[in-house]
């Protein structure tokens, strides 16, 4: 009798096991709705601090999920106040609806953007009066207007 119960015992926890790994489910996650421009400001904050950009030394920005929207005609996804960072796409990406810009560097120096996509803007990246500047590694596509502009900027 003892042996019959340990028997089913352990065909119940080896099917269950077997469940366990067949149904391996696993939590949906959605991207970032654009509603706001996104600011990395002058002092290092990130505004509005719901954006899914992070940083632990205000040197390096990373984007933690990707950031889709309708970018509105002359608004733009992400503008770059602070001179001397990393913007770090890691992969995800920056996604518009064929309008608008991208990501923005008014009048900034030493900035690297790398590991991002850009994707349906009327202007992937632009640089207006910036220099000193890398974009690296990057993916920019679909963009009607132009993938990067550099206006009046130089050392880029």
């Amino acid at each position: 009798m003892l042996r019959k119960t340990v028997s089913g015992i352990m065909l119940t926890l080896l099917l269950i096991g077997m469940l366990t790994l067949a149904f391996n489910i696993q939590p949906v996650k959605s991207d970032w709705t654009w509603t706001e421009t996104i600011y990395i400001r002058a002092d290092g904050s990130v505004d509005p601090d719901t954006a899914p950009i992070s940083s632990v030394d205000n040197v390096t920005y990373t984007l933690t999920d990707n950031i889709v929207g309708d970018v509105p005609e002359g608004s733009t996804a992400i503008v770059v106040e602070r001179h001397n960072i990393v913007l770090d796409g890691a992969g995800r990406k920056v996604q518009g609806g064929g309008v608008g810009t991208g990501i923005l560097l008014p009048d900034r120096s030493n900035i690297t953007i790398k590991n991002v996509n850009v994707i349906v803007f009327r202007c992937g990246i632009n640089l207006s009066g910036s220099s000193n500047s890398s974009i690296s590694g990057n993916n920019i596509t679909n963009n009607n207007g132009c993938g990067i502009g550099l206006y009046y900027s130089s050392n880029n």
